[in-house]
């Protein structure tokens, strides 16, 4: 399914859509032809992740 990103605004706005969840969430998107493209999204791990959930962890 697509969304324009007009029509998430719009959503938004209408209070139709919102984030419940504080936990940090990774999407990786792609942006073309008015679409935002949600590629795959995912709750990162502490154990892989940095505090910041910026920087992933090196290996050991």
């Amino acid at each position: 399914m697509a969304i324009k990103i007009e029509d998430i605004r719009e959503l938004a706005k209408e209070k139709k859509i919102r984030w419940r969840c504080h936990n940090p969430l990774h999407l990786v998107c792609a942006v073309g032809e008015g679409f935002v493209w949600l590629i795959t999204a995912y709750f990162p791990s502490e154990e892989e992740w940095m505090p910041d959930f910026k920087t992933r962890r090196k290996n050991k």
